[in-house]
């Protein structure tokens, strides 16, 4: 038996010098039977209740402080009922509540609340030691047995061990859990969030089901899908996003980066399924599909998507095509849009673009291809439709006449590396029909103008 009334726990600590590094606070009130079987302690079993009030206690390690926990706990056999708990985490309120059942191979139902989460200060990064060696003048030490210059090595002492394989905690790889946990509002890296909902189902290792939903960045991101968590350096996964209305730029240091190929809301379904490991062996696994539609907004000069869009725009007048903005005031903000639609099935490291779709104020580009993801190559179609004649939008009016003002669709071969390929005039269907009417006025047979025309976009795409 084990009873204790308003037991002060930072005088306790005093008391017991290991217990002082945890910095304990708070009053503990404790009634308990307590029954544990040295041959079996599995078997042990408790009864009674432990009230709390103002506990609090510090994990230096883990950056995780706890105050404020004022709880009523109850023990019934092998089960720890968590009735009501609130604390502070970091400075961050929140209520526990749920049971743990077979303190052998646990299984737990926990439930977390909370009206305001800061998820930055909750989870603390990781800082540095600082203690990284300093570079001496001295030569180091000979060791004994150490060769000298010119002498053979040894080998009587055994080669070094290689490292562990990395494995879950014994304690994770017997857990059986269900966990839900909610948030009204919060912020995570500088990011806004509302309506916070997480709940999943884990069993021994493996993440059988989640569910996850959040408004922010002006829409809402949803997720389902699982994980075999058994061996940490190659995870199975399989993911189903469902996001609407969710402005990409707003949200690129969630996602870690500062350069966001498409500024626009974003709109995205599919299920994707992958191993983790490195970013080849990932990009290799990927089997699946997704679907997008993003805008109205801007494609920056950055990335892939940027960096070929213009280069497809190089040869175009900026200035007349996008009502009046100079090219310097592109290059900086981005080309703007109406509509952005992408279709897309993956399968062994290939991502098959079955439709790319760009609606913008003077143009429309249709394209299809693949996209290898592993050799960061890419081999597309391209249809441009311009709305205007080229006569307008082109310099080319002297090497075509009257003919390119009937020219308004270029069709376009995209091959190469993703951050820079090479983009080449689709021999077959360099130009419309219409631009072979047009020769008409121009003295100029039609095979000519279309020779002509693909010289010129050559010189201007390179070779």
């Amino acid at each position: 038996k084990a009873r204790t009334e308003r037991l002060d726990l930072k005088q306790l600590s005093g008391l017991f010098p290991p217990l002082k590094d945890l910095e304990l606070a708070g009053i503990l009130d404790m009634n308990i039977d307590f029954h544990y079987p040295h041959a079996d302690p599995g078997k042990s079993m408790f009864s009674g209740t432990v009230k709390t009030s103002g506990i609090g206690f510090r994990l230096a390690a883990q950056d995780l402080t706890i105050t404020e926990g004022d709880g009523d706990i109850q023990l019934a056999g092998n089960t720890v009922i968590l009735k009501d708990m609130t604390l502070k985490a970091n400075d961050q309120k929140m209520s526990l509540s749920g049971q743990v059942t077979n303190f052998r191979e646990p299984t737990a139902r926990l439930q977390a609340k909370s009206a305001n989460l800061n998820v930055d200060r909750l989870l603390v990064p990781t800082k540095s030691t600082g203690t990284e060696a300093k570079p001496s003048s001295k030569p180091p030490a000979e060791k004994e047995g150490t060769p000298k210059s010119g002498e053979p090595a040894k080998t009587e002492e055994p080669a070094k061990k290689k490292a562990g394989k990395s494995e879950l905690p014994p304690l994770l790889r017997k857990l059986t859990a269900q966990v839900q946990a909610e948030a009204t509002r919060g912020q995570y890296r500088g990011q806004e969030f509302q309506n916070f909902t997480f709940r999943a189902d884990y069993e021994r290792g493996v993440l059988k089901s989640h569910e996850f939903d959040v408004l922010i960045g002006g829409g809402r991101i949803q997720t389902k899908g699982s994980a075999d968590l058994r061996n940490p350096e190659r995870i199975p996964f399989t993911v189903e996003p469902d996001i609407s209305a969710v402005r990409l730029e707003s949200i690129a240091s969630l996602l870690n980066t500062d350069k966001i190929s498409v500024q626009a809301p974003l709109t995205m379904t599919g299920r994707l399924q992958g191993r983790t490991g490195s970013k080849k062996d990932l990009l290799a696994s990927l089997r699946g599909n997704l679907e997008a539609e993003a805008g109205p907004g801007r494609i920056p000069d950055i990335g892939p998507v940027g960096n070929t869009l213009f280069k497809i725009l190089a040869f175009v007048n900026l200035q007349q095509m996008f009502s009046g903005k100079k090219l310097d005031d592109m290059a900086e903000k981005g080309i703007p849009f109406d509509s952005l639609t992408y279709q897309a099935t993956f399968q062994d490291g290939t991502m098959d673009v079955n439709k790319l779709r760009l609606l913008s104020p003077a143009l429309h580009l249709d394209a299809d291809g693949n996209v290898y993801l592993v050799k960061q190559r890419l081999d597309m179609k391209a249809h441009i439709e311009l709305l205007g004649t080229l006569d307008k939008v082109l310099d080319l009016v002297p090497v075509l006449g009257k003919a390119a003002g009937k020219l308004t669709n270029v069709y376009l071969h995209l091959e190469g590396h993703l951050e820079d390929p090479k983009i080449r005039v689709r021999p077959a269907k360099g130009i419309t029909e219409a631009g072979k009417k047009g020769t008409q006025d121009t003295g100029k047979a039609a095979e000519d103008v279309i020779k002509e025309f693909g010289k010129g976009l050559e010189k201007i795409f390179g070779k």
